[in-house]
Order: C-alpha cells, then sequence, then structure tokens
C-alpha cells in the first residue's frame, strides 16, 4: 500500500510498540512492567551505548531514555529511529507513511485497522449498537450533500456592510436564506478536501436575535438517506482547507468563517478555520496532512479570553506534529478588524 494521506489518529491506535522495536531490530529485556535495555536511538552518545537507560511501557506504548532524554510514544520512536525529529512535521509525515506500508496499516489486508483514508473518501463510518433490540445503526459523517440552496441573496446587507466585495462573496459562495432550515441566516457552503459540498452552516444576520433557542451558528443536522443516518462532524472538518494546494511551506489558522473570507480578500489565501476556539486532535491531523517538510503553522485566533486560551491549547497540540507560532491580537481584537498591512504584520508574512 502506498499512499500519501496519513490518519495520525488511526495510526497511533494501530501501531503495537513491540512489532516496532521488531522492525528496528531493538530486543528489549523485561523488568517488571517495563522493557529496558541500551537505548537504539541513533542520537544517542556513543560512549554510553552500554548503559542499561532506554525503558519501554507496551501497554502504554510510550518509552524513554534517562541518558540521552529522547521519549515519547511508538511513532516518535520510529521518528528518531529514521533520523528524524518529531517535532518536524515532514519527518513525522514520510515516518508515518513508512510505517503505514510495514504494518499493512491502513490496507485490507489488515482486518483491524482496514477504514479506509484514501484522499477520495474522507468520510468515515462508525456504528452505534441499540440495547433493545440488538441493532446496528450506520451512520456517516460529512456525506455529500445530494441538493444545493437556490436563491440566496448575496447582495444582503449582512454581507456588504461588513465590507465584502462581491467577488468575495461569490468566490465563498454566500448568501441570505430566505427559507427552510436556515430561514434568515447567512448560508455557509461547506466543502470536503476533495471540494464536494457537504452541507451548508448558517450564520444569524443580527446580533440581537442570537438566544439559547437561536444560536449564532448553526451546522447541517442530521439525515437519513436509504436507511444510512448521515451527519456533520465539525473535528474532522478544516473550512477552506479544499482550496489549499498540497505541501503548504505557511498555513494560518484562525477561529472563524468571516476570518477566512477577510484574509483571501487581503489576499491572504493560505488559511483554514477550526470553526471555534479549540482545535480537535482530527483537525491538527488533517492540517499536518497538508504541510511540506518544514512548514509553518501560524495560529492567528480572536484576542479575547476564550481566543487566547484556545490559542495557547492549538500550538501545544499542533507542535507534536508540525512547526507552530503563536499570532497574537490586541485585547478584544478579530482578524477582520485589521487592515492588509497590519495583518502581514501580525502575521509575518
Amino acid at each position: 500500500m502506498s499512499t500519501d494521506w496519513v490518519n495520525f489518529k488511526e495510526l497511533r491506535a494501530a501501531l503495537n510498540f513491540s512489532d516496532v522495536l521488531t522492525h528496528y531490530g531493538v530486543t528489549l529485556r523485561k523488568q517488571g512492567q517495563q522493557h529496558v535495555g541500551p537505548c537504539p536511538l541513533p542520537n544517542h552518545p556513543p560512549e554510553k551505548r552500554d548503559k542499561q537507560g532506554f525503558s519501554a511501557n507496551f501497554e502504554k506504548g510510550v518509552f524513554q531514555c534517562f541518558i540521552c532524554k529522547g521519549k515519547g510514544n511508538a511513532l516518535d520512536f520510529a521518528v528518531l529511529m529514521e533520523s528524524g525529529i518529531p517535532s518536524r512535521g515532514g519527518d513525522v509525515r514520510k515516518t508515518a507513511i513508512k510505517l503505514q506500508e510495514v504494518f499493512k496499516i491502513g490496507s485490507a489486508q489488515n482486518a483491524q485497522t482496514e477504514r479506509a483514508v484514501a484522499r477520495d473518501d474522507r468520510q468515515r463510518v462508525t456504528r452505534h449498537p441499540h440495547m433493545n433490540p440488538p441493532l446496528e445503526k450506520e451512520v456517516i459523517h460529512n456525506a455529500p450533500l445530494d441538493f444545493e440552496l437556490r436563491d440566496l441573496d448575496q447582495r444582503h446587507p449582512y454581507l456588504l456592510q461588513r465590507g465584502f466585495a462581491p467577488s468575495t462573496i461569490n468566490h465563498f459562495g454566500l448568501g441570505f436564506c430566505r427559507k427552510g432550515y436556515l430561514k434568515d441566516r447567512a448560508a455557509i457552503p461547506l466543502h470536503d478536501l476533495t471540494g464536494k459540498l457537504i452541507g451548508y452552516a448558517g450564520r444569524l444576520t443580527t446580533e440581537h436575535a442570537v438566544s439559547a433557542d437561536k444560536p449564532k451558528y448553526l451546522f447541517p443536522g442530521e439525515r437519513s438517506r436509504n436507511g444510512v443516518t448521515l451527519s456533520f462532524r465539525k473535528s474532522e472538518f478544516l473550512y477552506n482547507a479544499h482550496r489549499l494546494t498540497p505541501r503548504l511551506s505557511r498555513l494560518l489558522i484562525v477561529e472563524g468563517f468571516t476570518s477566512v473570507w477577510w484574509l483571501h480578500q487581503l489576499g491572504i489565501r493560505e488559511v483554514v478555520a477550526v470553526m471555534g476556539s479549540s482545535i480537535a486532535a482530527e483537525q491538527v491531523m488533517l492540517i499536518a496532512n497538508h504541510m511540506a517538510d518544514n512548514g509553518i503553522v501560524s495560529v492567528l485566533f480572536d484576542g479575547d479570553e476564550a481566543g487566547r486560551n484556545g490559542a495557547v491549547s492549538a500550538v501545544t497540540d499542533l507542535a507534536s506534529v508540525v512547526p507552530v507560532r503563536l499570532c497574537h491580537l490586541g485585547d478584544g481584537q478579530q482578524p477582520t478588524d485589521l487592515s492588509a498591512d497590519d495583518l502581514h504584520e501580525v502575521i509575518g508574512w
């Protein structure tokens, strides 16, 4: 099997640390709950090769060397054995692809890990058992939509008065919806990584209308088709990711839709939104798959408390797979408050 796509979450879950050690010719002796021996890592000091400083816990899937200070999980170990750096996204991707091929992870040849991860099928299928009767319900996340909204008003004041040009509104397919599920909201098309329409988000156009019963944003609800439940899972989606080119040298991560529109209008095109002030593990891996070797991810969340806290957390999560930097906005600021010059200064592009 050979593929450029890596499902890091699946890979980490499927890797058996004992098998990884065997693949690299490493033999350890059992000592209690640990397995110990000389450190096999390439960057270990040669004069201390015979020291028993390496310890691995197979059950937890982690290792540590008390001499060279190397530590991490099974994937981190493999990256180091390939003379890579676990904090460098390109090194992690190369090693992950190699491990997928070696252990047949993500292929039909391994029944335990045969969930598809090919580029042309991003949909994940999960099954939820019913207690009575013991039937199974099939659920597909982020499946392609079988219809499009018509007659959206692209000249609604909500969009124009916020400074968005008609060309920007048209580019993102935005428009005010006057009926149906998104009635009285700005409709925002959502596309998967292949560019297929998977649903619409809806944004209320007046702040005073927001309430517990009427949230500011609506996301696609569940629907049924041919006995299968279709649902939208935000954690497995990045807004605007389908417009990105492969192997990016830089990428900007923001919170919301409007920030993406504004940045695009100002000429900053390598940008995606996580649709909130937190980033999910699945989104971290989607981001990593877009980056070139040594590509840098910049995080530009809003300047409120939720945004600042979320940005720090996002940087921490992203740093495990890609080089990342934190960008700062003023107190209460959003990307849409800044001019092109100000934004370029903030993000350093």
